[in-house]
């Protein structure tokens, strides 16, 4: 999925105005998209009386924020970044809606995961 997600950030960046480096982009945003991710869990988790809520530090967010994006960076190196988007430019058009679909499904989730903290 994580791959997936870095194909359609990079495709969506060759469409804007950061076209000239798609890559660099990408690797930059999608740890962007996993930290909210990790922030709502650490919400959730601390609205369930579970956790501590640890991001009212701002140097503990921005340090989990740099640390993701550092593994991006480290994870999508130039070969693999290449070979994911190698792997997923030829998909059929089936494949593309499946992958659509997983995509949709991912911001849903999020969304719902924000209104269940608003809630709680």
């Amino acid at each position: 999925m994580i791959d997936y997600l870095y194909y359609k950030m990079y495709r969506a960046f060759l469409l804007s105005y950061l076209r000239d480096i798609p890559h660099t982009s990408a690797r930059i945003y999608l740890p962007g998209l996993l930290y909210v991710n990790v922030l709502i869990l650490n919400a959730l988790l601390s609205r369930l009386h579970v956790l501590p809520f640890i991001f009212y530090n701002t140097g503990i967010a921005v340090s989990v924020c740099l640390l993701l994006i550092t593994f991006s960076f480290a994870y999508f190196s130039d070969d693999k970044s290449l070979s994911v988007v190698e792997r997923y430019e030829d998909e059929t058009d089936e494949q593309r809606v499946n992958g659509n679909k997983r995509v949709i499904s991912y911001v849903i989730l999020t969304l719902l995961s924000v209104l269940v903290i608003l809630i709680i």
